[in-house]
């Protein structure tokens, strides 16, 4: 009986202990011979496959598994063992562990072990201490923190806990070195802290109890550990562990004495990102240290200056408080405190202005020349009621009004500044191929695939092949790695098509030895990849059977898909064309004169015009006026037929369709850009649509509570549970009647497939990729509102904001919307509106660049956006702080129109808001009550006053609501 049968015969009968014997038995020589039968037992036994119709697993029953990884760590190497077998399978399996490395047979294991982190901290200790192998030093240091403590759990009665400080003492170089590295990696102290510290017989957090401790004992410096505990404020630690270290301070309940000796590290902890970290500072200083004689007077005017800007208005008041209360006790120094006052006037928060202003005027001298230059430069900057109280320090002539920009004119879509050009030599078309797949430019993709007609004949030569090396490599990494940074679906589509071209028409020519040896490790990696998996797909396919496996839902890949379909059977027989949809003009738009000529030599070419090309490029066609006349003029000289008819109704801004015999979808595309209303009864082709614009983007969002059911948790009947909970949902939707809920059912019922409009679904919530979002705008740059309605619906009904994902594809959006320079319909001014209360700070200031640059193109209705505004706040979908802290730091005071703008926002949002305020409405009318203060405005109507008055019924508006109403 060979080896291979003596351990199948183990392996089948599940005697662990004697396959493991045997294993151990064996010489070095008669284990690799051991591994063909290992690695076949491991894809079948441990390979997760469908088990029966509704299970999946592994094959391996009872110990075949153990006695499988145990085999394969002596008989594969490492590569082979990670591919085949599982390392995690020893993980606590410290004696196991010991006995393999004991036979210093396996050279990798002892790495693989240190490197997994499978261990406990006393485990870990150990096998460093016998010389084994050295764990890192950041994976001991987070195995510490659980060290200290031991659950013992049980099924039918509480747990128990059990705190062993003794660890701490047990190995030299823990409290030498290891307990001290706790202040210098990020680790979960502080979630270990709260969740056992219930279990103590102390009832003290255990990790603080044990800092205490150690220090009242001696084992630790005091000193040492209150120094650290404070460096950890800029040490870039979550904000959670930042505040638990904070805490340890505190907790330590250092002396004065103490204090003043770690002012250094206090003044130091006021520059952490955290504003628990400078409160708790602060609130040091306050409660008496700023008054000590030996408090670091000069120090504190270094900081105080940043303070009183600081976003957080408690830090700010805070400073504030100190100045005065160190001017009640050293007169002397009034003037320069009153001077550092003024620096609070950079603060968005009017109380800060506010409390600033009343120290001012209270102790400021109004002879002091330096002090009233310096006050008066903060003149249109200052809040209104805080202008009232320093009008003796101000002596320069109060102006109303906000210097007003300049008009921005709306730039042109075709002209020399972004006009863009396809490479005409190969050398630009080798260094276009090196980037393709990166999605640098939205038109790269329309570039390369024109690059790969243009140049066929000069990619069949060698020298030429091996100069596109590195695309070859990045299109085959672009298909088989993933997506990577700013890559989209769309990458894998040109990938897919340049492998296609590769493999069926270069590589039948000669070809570079390393493109070889490249097509034949992807190839082999596809088949060994198909023999693991079962759902695999092979990634090594033709064009023409592309599709998007794991998001089957996606449709808007597919105009780019028809596309490179049409020009791999070109490329196959060997034809050179010009594609009509490549873009002219940055980001993706197309010259109508350049379309028409295109079309014009493709006629006389005798080239058949694919109709789903043409929609692309009709769809991405300018169509301002003044780009249209010229284009017009040629087209109606130089172009005949049905052609002809497509292209002079859609450059004649008057001219009503009539059907061609041909390209029907290519004349709807036109009809579509054109946003025309066209009776249905004089246009057959309209059939079933109403008589709307195309696209109008009237769409509606209609907040409410709903109630939903869930299971839960119930802990104490041990078992799950229905439940009813309620959830808020803003619920938007297009009008029931709208034409573009009509266009929908219209694709489907004419079976319509080459309308680029028909590929993005108002249903499909999950699968658009943020890096194609640039692209998948080329696909109806004309009329983008259904792409917008998508967008909110994946981002904005999730009021909490739980992906990155959808932080991600928001800030894409945003940023293609600031490259369209177009007045968006109701959609857009929702995105809008959801995009100044988003939870991402980076989107709301996206919002704010897309709000000014509306405002300044006068392509805005404010009043809509107020009312957007004012729907999502009547059920706090999202908080009100949100929208008030960016509008006073990055919306006010821009220019008189800005304010205008804002202004009309705002109040169409109280209108639109419950009779009952919500959180922080004070706020928002304080913003209401600055832009009023600025004169020229129209007195509030009836209803709003009476929304108003209304909310009057909080005590804490009744003064700002008087300012407003009176």
């Amino acid at each position: 009986m060979t080896n291979a049968e003596k351990f199948t015969q183990f392996f089948n009968k599940q005697k662990e202990k004697l396959a493991k014997e045997f294993i151990l038995s064996l010489s070095s020589s008669e284990l690799k011979e051991l591994r063909p039968s290992i690695k076949e037992l491991s894809i079948e036994y441990l390979k997760y496959q469908q088990i029966n119709k509704n299970t999946w697993g592994v094959k391996a029953k009872g110990n075949q598994a153990n006695i499988l990884n145990f085999a394969g760590i002596f008989c594969l190497t490492k590569s082979e063992f990670s591919k085949y077998c599982n390392i995690w399978h020893f993980r606590h399996e410290v004696n196991l562990s010991k006995l393999i490395l004991d036979t210093e047979k396996v050279s990798w294991f002892a790495k693989s072990l240190a490197d997994n982190n499978f261990f406990n901290y006393d485990d870990q200790m150990m096998f460093a201490t016998e010389g084994y192998f050295e764990t890192p030093i950041e994976t001991l240091v987070e195995k510490l923190v659980s060290a200290i403590s031991e659950y013992k759990w049980h099924k039918d009665k509480d747990n128990e806990f059990f705190y062993k400080p003794e660890i701490l003492e047990k190995y030299p170089e823990t409290l030498k070195t290891h307990i001290w590295k706790l202040f210098e990696y990020e680790t979960s102290i502080n979630h270990n802290d709260a969740h056992r510290y219930q279990y103590h017989k102390f009832k003290d957090p255990i990790w603080k109890f044990t800092f205490k401790s150690l220090s009242e004992s001696g084992k630790m410096d005091r000193m040492q550990l209150l120094k650290e505990c404070l460096l950890t404020s800029n040490r870039n630690f979550n904000k959670v562990l930042t505040g638990w270290f904070f805490d340890l301070f505190l907790y330590l309940k250092p002396t004065e004495k103490e204090l003043i000796d770690l002012q250094v590290e206090l003044f130091n902890a006021l520059g952490s990102q955290h504003s628990k970290i400078v409160n708790g500072v602060l609130k040091i200083f306050k409660s008496g240290l700023a008054l000590h004689k030996d408090f670091a007077y000069e120090d504190f005017k270094d900081n105080v200056r940043i303070l009183l800007c600081s976003e957080t208005k408690s830090i700010a008041n805070a400073a504030l408080m100190i100045i005065d209360k160190i001017l009640r006790k050293n007169k002397d120094k009034k003037e320069e405190l009153v001077e550092l006052a003024i620096a609070a006037f950079d603060s968005t928060h009017s109380d800060v202005q506010l409390r600033a202003a009343k120290f001012i005027a209270k102790h400021g001298d109004i002879k002091n020349e330096n002090l009233i230059a310096n006050i008066s430069t903060y003149n249109e900057s200052l809040f209104s009621e805080s202008k009232s109280l320093l009008m003796d320090f101000i002596q320069v002539e109060e102006s109303t009004e906000i210097e007003e920009d300049l008009e921005i004119e709306l730039k042109d879509i075709i002209s020399e500044i972004n006009k863009i050009n396809a490479p005409d030599n190969f050398d630009d078309f080798v260094f276009l191929a090196s980037q393709a797949f990166d999605n640098n430019e939205p038109y790269h993709f329309d570039f390369f695939l024109q690059g790969l007609l243009d140049f066929q004949e000069e990619m069949s030569l060698v020298e030429n092949m091996k100069k596109l090396e590195p695309a070859f490599q990045r299109a085959f990494k672009t298909m088989f790695n993933g997506l990577r940074g700013n890559t989209g679906h769309i990458d894998e589509v040109a990938a897919t098509l340049f492998i296609d071209y590769t493999i069926k028409v270069l590589s039948k020519k000669e070809i570079p030895i390393s493109l070889s040896k490249l097509i034949k490790k992807y190839k082999l990696e596809d088949i060994e990849a198909k023999k693991r998996w079962d759902w695999y797909e092979k990634k090594l396919i033709s064009i023409h059977d592309f599709k998007m496996i794991h998001w089957n839902k996606i449709t808007y890949y597919k105009p780019f898909l028809n596309l490179a379909k049409n020009v791999m059977d070109q490329l196959i027989s060997n034809k050179k064309i010009e594609l009509l949809s490549t873009p002219t003009h940055a980001p993706y738009w197309i010259n109508p004169l350049t379309l028409v000529q295109r079309i014009e030599r493709r006629i006389q070419a005798e080239s058949t015009i694919n109709e789903s090309e043409l929609c692309l490029a009709i769809a991405r066609c300018s169509m301002q006026e003044k780009d249209l006349k010229t284009a017009l003029s040629y087209a109606q000289k130089n172009l005949k037929g049905d052609l002809k008819k497509v292209m002079c109704y859609l450059l004649n801004p008057s001219e009503k369709p009539n059907t061609p015999d041909t390209f029907k979808e290519a004349i709807l595309q036109a009809y579509f850009n054109k946003k025309q209303t066209i009776p249905v009864e004089e246009w057959e082709l309209l059939k079933g649509l109403e008589q709307r614009n195309i696209f109008e983007g009237k769409t509606f969002i209609t907040p409410k509570f709903e109630t939903y059911k869930t299971k839960e948790w119930n802990y104490q009947k041990k078992k799950n549970e229905q439940v009813e909970r309620q959830r808020k949902n803003l619920n938007i939707q297009y009008e029931k009647d709208s034409f573009s809920q009509k266009l929908l059912n219209f694709f489907k019922q004419k079976k319509l497939s080459n309308l680029t409009l028909e590929y993005i679904s108002l249903e499909d919530r999950n699968h658009i990729n943020k890096g194609d979002m640039p692209r998948i705008f080329s696909l109806f740059p004309n009329n983008y509102e259904t792409l917008l309605f998508s967008i909110f619906k994946i981002s904005f009904d999730n009021a909490d904001w739980w992906e990155s994902e959808e932080e991600k594809l928001t800030i894409a959006l945003l940023t293609e919307l600031l490259e369209l320079h177009q007045k968006p319909a109701d959609t857009g001014h929702i995105i809008l509106a959801g995009s100044l209360l988003a939870k991402p700070k980076t989107v709301r200031s996206l919002g704010v660049e897309f709000w000014i640059q509306l405002v300044s193109k006068n392509l805005i209705d404010s009043t809509n956006v107020g009312t957007q505004m004012g729907k999502i706040l009547s059920i706090e979908f999202y908080p009100l702080k949100r929208f008030t802290d960016i509008a006073l730091e990055q919306m006010l005071n821009i220019s008189s129109k800005h304010n205008s703008s804002l202004m009309s926002i705002i109040e169409s949002a109280i209108l639109t808001m419950n009779d009952k305020p919500i959180k922080n409405s004070k706020k928002l009318l304080e913003i209401l009550v600055e832009l009023r203060s600025k004169g020229n405005v129209e007195p509030f109507s009836e209803t709003i006053k009476s929304k108003l008055n209304n909310w009057t019924s909080s005590a804490s508006l009744k003064k700002v609501v008087k300012q407003l109403v009176e």
